[in-house]
């Protein structure tokens, strides 16, 4: 009997240094690897236990530690990590899930899972324009090639930019808006307007910083939500430019067309114009290659189809009224870029 307690007192002892060495080991090994002001780590905790909100989640996060691997003025990513430093979103299945917490000029804040994401930085920009890497999924394009050190929070010193950010989600457009509490301030909010971006919805807003007007745009594609913003928001110019061509470049996305190859082909080859009068409009994407054609039927029918000029079977199979249509429209734009280059 005494050998039986003898033992159960040393396997005792084992599991309780066992877990004092887990706990010990993210403790001890997890720091941030951006250092950010009181009221930002405030934030970051509040965000973090708001998330992680079960019981056991809770526990794992008090035994372990978080560290903020990424920062901007707006917006910290997170990566949470329990005893024996295992991350916190194995609990969920997603061992690789980071949080990506965002806040508003008003102090609103938001949290959304991320895994296995990555946002490349531009490949091309305008002369005199540099991207700055700030998480795996965040970016900003400014003027400035090497940029001053003035710390996480002070981003708008950078001058010109546009910054780049995306996030998951699975509520509709409208839903996800809704939960931005920010955008109800009519102090802070000069306009909103829901607009369409190469078939894709996307929320514009224009609003107040401290320093200047910032424009944000919220871009929906797919189950991602890019924002984008751009500051300060001055109207046209060169800044501008950089912030349609980021619009473009992820709304245009091939693997987020609004009609498929397939269909886009199928539509072609049965697209017969009752006579040449009877086609009404005609809308070219040059960046996704759609087009959208409104015509008569022969029963005097409004209808609507999506074609695709851009594609790899040079209009094989498609009805004549389609191929003519598509190739004049290959040519003009063919020569619009012939022109765009030289100019």
């Amino acid at each position: 009997m005494n050998l039986f307690k003898s033992l159960k007192a040393k396997i005792i002892v084992v599991i309780i240094v066992v877990l004092l060495i887990g706990i010990a080991i993210p403790k001890l090994t997890v720091h941030d690897l951006v250092s950010v002001d009181t009221n930002f780590r405030q934030i970051i905790t509040n965000d973090i236990n708001y998330h992680y909100d079960n019981p056991f989640e809770q526990i794992a996060l008090f035994l372990g530690k978080s560290s903020i691997i990424a920062a901007t003025p707006t917006s910290a990513e997170i990566e949470s990590f329990t005893i024996f430093r295992i991350p916190l979103g194995f609990f969920r299945g997603q061992s690789d899930m980071k949080l990506l917490i965002s806040w508003t000029p008003v102090g609103d804040s938001s949290t959304t899972s991320i895994s296995d994401s990555f946002l490349p930085t531009p490949e091309l920009l305008p002369t005199g324009w540099y991207a700055h890497r700030t998480s795996d999924t965040s970016f900003f394009i400014t003027t400035q090639k090497d940029l001053p050190n003035i710390g996480a929070t002070e981003g708008f010193a950078y001058g010109d930019q546009v910054s780049v950010s995306f996030s998951t989600t699975t509520l509709t457009p409208q839903s996800w808006v809704a939960g931005q509490q920010w955008l109800d301030d009519t102090a802070l909010i000069i306009s909103k307007n829901w607009v369409e971006a190469h078939g894709h919805t996307m929320l514009q807003v224009e609003h107040q910083t401290e320093a200047s007007p910032e424009l944000t745009d919220y871009l929906f594609v797919g189950d991602r939500v890019y924002t984008i913003t751009l500051y300060p928001d001055k109207g046209a110019g060169l800044s501008d430019n950089v912030l349609g061509a980021m619009i473009d470049k992820y709304a245009g996305d091939p693997a987020y067309k609004i009609i498929s190859d397939a269909q886009a082909r199928t539509n072609c080859e049965n697209l017969i114009f009752a006579n040449g009068e009877q086609k009404q409009y005609t809308y070219v994407d040059s960046v996704t290659g759609i087009v959208t054609v409104g015509y008569l039927t022969e029963k005097k029918e409004n209808k609507i189809v999506l074609l695709n000029y851009q594609n790899d079977y040079n209009y094989s199979g498609c009805s004549s009224d389609a191929h003519t249509l598509l190739y004049n429209i290959k040519v003009e734009q063919d020569r619009q870029d012939a022109e765009h280059i030289s100019g």
